[in-house]
């Protein structure tokens, strides 16, 4: 029997699901270990218990564990029975808890007790084998607050502990692909929202982006996606725009999913945080224009010497130029940023990428 690839995901949703399903193509020995997208906090305090428990559990021989920033796996490991101790850990890094912004609904910043989860990924990160970051920003940002999270502690310092987590750390982007072609362009251009409808993504920016388009009589048409219907503003959007909407609800299904971002011409971007960026390079692959906040990793996903026509400073800027395009929708230098779109997500494909996490695989 080979040895397998045990990948543990504790929340196994989201970015956290669509990075498995691209790396598990890449070998036919990986087997997944993981729980339902609910209840993250409680994921990251005791998902390590009943993956340990299914891990010791199951008789396949395993090379290499791959875990993620939801696992606290020092207690993972701990719990492991003695014949897995010594298995090299790779731990993929799609966020943190140090950088991560709290939403203001949330009592436990208030009250201080956010620390436990920003030390499960301290401590794991310092465990690991090798520890893989989704962006160049992320990595820079984990390392910049790390030391300064360290130091607020009372004694006994921890902040040399930073060089040797760095040394083996390292930037893998995650693989992004759809097997669609792009539909010919829309009489009317077509606004799409595919991220969550959280504070971080900003949708109240994106509601008065459609009242600016409104008022200046720019003609569009919607398409909503994205979890969170609680949302305010998606529930104000619904209602004032309804007649304007070809979709709005989170569409499970990925091919339905790619088949609606087909239909879309641009996709504003107002978010406040962003490790990656899955949703808007899962657009931009089928020529959907993405308008970016010059932050976060947009840049670095979208270099700025091609791309510089998308990038914005302030709100008005944002709501400027996202009318400029809509207006101009079908002119040449419209095409040539389509086309540029689609050259430029070659760079996350499997093609791309498959040498960097073959290597991932061999790693003994």
């Amino acid at each position: 029997m080979n040895k397998t690839i045990a990948v543990i995901s504790p929340y196994h949703g989201e970015s956290h699901s669509q990075w498995y399903n691209n790396f598990q193509r890449l070998d036919n020995d990986i087997q997944l270990y993981s729980l339902e997208p609910r209840f993250w906090k409680w994921r990251m305090q005791a998902a390590a218990i009943t993956l340990a428990q299914k891990v010791n559990f199951n008789e396949n021989k395993i090379r290499l564990f791959v875990c993620n920033d939801m696992l606290n796996l020092a207690l993972f490991k701990a719990l492991l029975k003695p014949s897995l101790q010594n298995i090299p850990i790779l731990l993929y890094m799609h966020e943190n808890q140090l950088t991560y912004p709290w939403s203001p609904l949330d009592l436990e910043k208030a009250k201080d007790r956010d620390q436990s989860y920003c030390f499960i990924n301290y401590t794991s990160t310092l465990l690991a084998s090798k520890v893989l970051f989704n962006s160049k920003f992320h990595f820079k940002e984990y390392f910049n607050r790390l030391p300064i999270f360290l130091k607020q502690f009372p004694d006994h310092s921890l902040t040399t502990t930073v060089v040797d987590i760095k040394q083996k750390s390292s930037v893998l982007y995650p693989i992004v692909s759809s097997s669609i072609s792009k539909n010919p362009d829309n009489k009317i251009p077509v606004i799409l929202w595919n991220h969550r409808w959280e504070h971080d993504k900003q949708p109240k920016v994106f509601y008065e982006l459609l009242f600016y388009l409104r008022k200046n009589n720019i003609d569009f048409r919607l398409i909503l996606l994205g979890k969170n219907k609680e949302n305010q503003y998606y529930r104000k959007i619904t209602q004032q725009f309804n007649s304007q909407i070809i979709h709005h609800g989170f569409v499970e299904n990925k091919e339905s999913y790619f088949q609606l971002l087909n239909k879309a011409d641009v996709l504003p971007v107002s978010s406040i945080h962003d490790f990656f960026g899955y949703s808007i390079l899962e657009a931009s692959m089928l020529e959907v224009i993405p308008i970016l906040p010059n932050r976060l990793s947009y840049p670095e996903l979208f270099s700025k010497v091609t791309f510089r026509p998308l990038f914005y400073e302030t709100q008005l800027e944002f709501f400027e130029l996202t009318a400029s395009i809509l207006s101009d929708i079908t002119s040449r230098e419209t095409l040539l940023l389509k086309q540029a779109l689609r050259s430029n997500s070659q760079r996350f494909s499997t093609v791309s990428l498959n040498e960097h996490y073959q290597k991932l695989l061999n790693c003994n």
